[in-house]
């Protein structure tokens, strides 16, 4: 790739263009901008300038290629929470999107701006609960009780995004975040007035997502699995755990740390028992250590469940946020291991990991107390004096017999290399020890670790980073390239540069994306996390084995009648205006 990853923004692009920086045409044109495009987005004037690429001619929201992932243009900054609302959506549209699809609303219909989020249309049916279970009726045929139900708003406009993000027939080149954020319900709405970061504010939306989506389906569908893990927590080994169910979770600036485990490690590994902890451990018989002389280690926090979806907020700076200074900022992994902190992992792996790390500290030491006990007595280096006492001998005879001076003279030159061979000797165990207890080490968890993790079937497949939200305005997202699928919805180079940094200028109000290695992914992300964020950053990993092959979804796409017909409206649409 030519230049760095955040040269991302084209300035010199006509009003509403969507530009694909990953060819040489377009690489040629851009222009440098700065590492922190958010920062230059936060520091302009807050003017509704991203409703000129919304109300720009309508030929200039075709795609110039049909492969390229729809953008997401953000609400404005009056309603910058929510336009993660659409980020969020985008990537599960992407990625898991089949359990979204099953609601079958007999029509969606159509209007020509409903790209815009605030204009889609009304359906003729509605939705009534009756003994046959969930069903679309026209609204004739609703009465009583009926009229009060609640009506979906939410999963048909998702419906619409999973269509334009999938389907290769969609020449749609980008939508507003209104398209989902106009669409939530109350408990949102009320949640967005009364808070202002977005980690308090996303955990309903998520709900507002599921409950809805099985609002509308018959039998235990239960697509809160696809989001809520279960975690547990106690205050003392003397007491039991209480599980809570956790759908986010989020750091404060002041939790960076150089990698993601180690932001987790303060929270979730297990720490030492004091003497009284130990007593009540050995009392209630609940030890999760190995017993013995080891060092015993308490389980206080753990999770139990881990759903496929793994939400993770950094949140924003605020008037009380510290000064935080990271160099090389947070390093994410693309495959993660959040498995490692469930309650068996902890007790089967972590635990006695930690036990033999501090075994080998203690035999670490012990070795190093050795070598400096070889290298000086009482004060005096041990080796300098059998030099100087060698030098001696070799210069000067004892008595008069010679053979007296070089036999004492050899001796002490035997001790000599005996005390060199023993340091180095000494020196390499300790070596050794030290790279054993560095592969041991949960900071970046070794292949030795996950390993054992597997051989003790605590975990299988990794979590995989698909979406990084720096901002509404900066998101790199992943393409679905998932389980062996080739075909890619996102363009033949995906292999090569499985991810987009998509960047709306605010300035020129361009949307502009930029193909990134994931080495260059993660550059970008250290970069944004070297200090406190002026926005909140929204990371979504998903479990590697639920990440739906390409055709899968679109099979699901084509099984569902009113969204297939949706989709070739708009493609009609479309298609008369490049004529």
């Amino acid at each position: 790739m030519s230049g760095p990853p955040d040269m991302i923004l084209n300035n010199d692009l006509s009003l509403g263009t969507l530009q694909d920086v990953g060819s040489d045409s377009s690489r040629a044109s851009d222009g440098a901008a700065p590492s922190d495009s958010s920062d230059s987005v936060l520091d302009a004037e807050p003017v509704s300038k991203f409703t000129s690429i919304l109300d720009c001619p309508v030929d200039e929201c075709i795609k110039d290629d049909s492969s390229q992932l729809v953008n997401i243009v953000p609400a404005g900054f009056s309603a910058l929470l929510e336009s993660y609302f659409s980020l969020f959506a985008l990537c599960i549209a992407i990625n898991v999107p089949s359990q979204f699809l099953k609601p079958d609303f007999r029509e969606l219909p159509y209007n020509e701006q409903w790209f815009k989020g605030d204009t889609v249309a009304a359906s003729p049916y509605c939705l009534v609960h009756r003994d046959s279970g969930p069903q679309f009726v026209e609204k004739s045929e609703v009465v009583g009780n009926e009229l009060l139900e609640t009506q979906p708003q939410l999963i048909p406009r998702f419906q619409r995004l999973i269509a334009v993000a999938n389907s290769l027939d969609s020449k749609r080149s980008f939508v507003s975040a209104k398209l989902i954020s106009s669409g939530v319900d109350v408990n949102v709405t009320q949640a967005l007035r009364s808070f202002d970061h977005l980690s308090e504010v996303f955990p309903q939306f998520i709900m507002n997502l599921h409950t809805e989506n099985d609002m509308c389906l018959k039998g235990p569908n239960a697509t809160s699995k696809l989001f809520n893990s279960r975690a547990l927590h106690r205050p003392s080994v003397a007491e039991p755990f209480q599980p809570t169910s956790l759908s986010v979770l989020n750091f404060s600036p002041e939790n960076y740390a150089p990698t993601l485990y180690e932001m987790f490690n303060p929270m979730l590994l297990p720490e030492e028992e004091d003497e009284e902890e130990e007593e009540d451990e050995q009392v209630d018989g609940n030890s999760p250590g190995n017993g013995g002389s080891r060092t015993r280690y308490a389980i206080e926090n753990a999770f139990d469940f881990l759903a496929p979806v793994f939400t993770i907020i950094f949140d924003d700076m605020d008037e009380s946020t510290e000064e935080v200074n990271l160099s090389h900022g947070v390093e994410m992994p693309m495959e993660f291991y959040p498995q490692l902190y469930t309650k068996n992992a902890l007790e089967q792996v972590v635990i006695p990991v930690l036990q033999e790390r501090q075994e080998l500290r203690d035999t670490n030491k012990a070795k190093l107390n050795k070598m400096t006990s070889l290298q000086s007595f009482q004060g005096k280096q041990i080796k300098s004096f059998l030099n100087s006492s060698i030098n001696y001998l070799d210069e000067i005879q004892l008595g008069d017999d010679p053979t007296r001076s070089k036999e004492l003279r050899d001796h002490l030159q035997h001790i000599s290399d005996e005390l060199s061979t023993k340091k180095r000797e000494l020196l390499v165990q300790y070596t050794e020890l030290q790279k054993q207890i560095t592969q041991l080490s949960f900071e970046r968890p070794s292949d030795r670790i996950i390993e054992l993790a597997r051989q003790r079937g605590v975990i299988d497949e990794p979590y995989v980073l698909r979406l990084a939200a720096l901002s509404p305005y900066d998101y790199l997202i992943a393409r679905n390239v998932s389980n062996n699928d080739k075909h890619s919805s996102s363009g033949s180079n995906s292999a090569e540069s499985p991810w987009l940094r998509v960047v709306t200028d605010f300035g020129s109000t361009t949307i502009t994306q930029h193909p990134l290695t994931e080495t260059e992914a993660q550059d970008v992300i250290k970069s944004a996390t070297r200090h406190a964020s002026e926005t909140p950053i929204l990371f979504v990993y998903i479990k590697k084995d639920s990440i739906e092959p390409v055709s899968e979804i679109r099979r699901a796409l084509a099984g569902n009648q009113p969204l297939a017909d949706f989709l070739q409206k708009d493609f009609d649409f479309l298609s008369r205006l490049m004529l």
